[in-house]
């Protein structure tokens, strides 16, 4: 899939620019109950830079077998930016991820 690699900064300050882009993005991932995000930090700060993500169940699976206790190193991950304007807490959301990569 071929993907623009932006940064958390430039999908923050332009996300209008990325919408309905397949777009890679490096950051933390936090893969949890109802808790879903992919971060900007390590610290997972929703003031920092959030989004959610939406993972294919096949990679859900392997991220928990081979990192039960979560992944703590930055990871890239790829998918379509859709921007949503009524989430609480993060600015939108990654769609349809085809690539989970360590870094």
């Amino acid at each position: 899939m071929n993907c623009l690699n932006v940064s958390f900064d430039s999908l923050i300050n332009a996300p209008a620019k990325f919408e309905g882009k397949c777009i890679e993005l490096d950051g933390y991932l936090n893969l949890q109950f109802e808790h879903v995000g992919f971060f900007k930090s390590k610290k997972k700060s929703y003031e920092a830079g959030a989004v959610w993500v939406t993972i294919d169940d096949t990679i859900a699976k392997q991220i928990d077998k081979y990192y039960p206790n979560g992944l703590r190193e930055k990871v890239s991950i790829k998918g379509v930016f859709n921007r949503t304007n009524k989430r609480f807490g993060f600015f939108g959301e990654v769609r349809q991820i085809s690539c989970v990569e360590i870094r």
